[in-house]
């Protein structure tokens, strides 16, 4: 009976994190255009003209941040692409190894590249700050210059989350991503973004504009 009544509930929390996916992609539908760049998908946006400016943005993120934010700023002046990383907002899951700053570099100058914007500026906000000083360090003929904005400056060390040590778990990892992962998302984000911008306040509407 115990085996059974916890059997009920993995399918009812798979339900209901299947149900909260459809509800996230009616809610937030895709902001930009899709690329395909060596077997891999990407979902992008392309505003403005000028001197390509590319931006990566950071962990658990996605570009809905840069076009609530600075997009509107800069497009203007440049022209902006942004990308959503693998496996982040519309952007499939990568098939290698999704930490490899040096791997997403090239990946996105690729993508650059066939979007006609060569020698980009790339500018990396937390996280992707990595990608930024990995095309610095690894792809420099092909960029104009780099730029770190609250950035990573290199590989991350240690853990990046209890939630991202669960679900790399086998057999657990995927059960933990499907059934608790909305939810417990849905309960957990507001506070998780208060202490992420702390001691900064977190602006109006933030969650709602950058489709967390």
């Amino acid at each position: 009976m115990g085996l059974l009544m916890a059997g009920l509930l993995l399918v009812a929390a798979a339900g209901l994190g299947i149900a909260g996916q459809y509800r996230i992609e009616q809610r937030y539908p895709p902001a930009g255009k899709f690329i395909e760049v060596g077997g891999q998908r990407l979902h992008y946006i392309d505003e403005g003209s000028g001197p390509a400016l590319l931006l990566v943005h950071g962990a658990s993120s996605n570009l809905q941040d840069f076009a609530a934010s600075i997009v509107p700023e800069l497009s203007p002046r440049f022209r902006v692409i942004a990308f959503d990383r693998p496996g982040f907002g519309y952007s499939p899951r990568y098939p290698g190894e999704w930490r490899d700053p040096e791997a997403l570099a090239g990946l996105f100058l690729d993508a650059a590249e066939q979007l006609g914007a060569a020698q980009p500026v790339v500018l990396g906000h937390s996280w992707g700050g990595s990608v930024a000083m990995s095309a610095m360090v690894h792809h420099r003929e092909r960029i104009r210059g780099g730029i770190l904005l609250s950035g990573v400056a290199g590989h991350w060390v240690g853990s990046t989350g209890w939630m991202y040590d669960v679900a790399q778990l086998p057999l657990l990892g995927p059960m933990f991503a499907h059934t608790l992962v909305y939810p417990a998302g849905s309960l957990l984000l507001p506070d998780m973004v208060k202490g992420i911008l702390a001691p900064n306040p977190v602006p109006e509407n933030y969650i709602e504009r950058m489709a967390a």
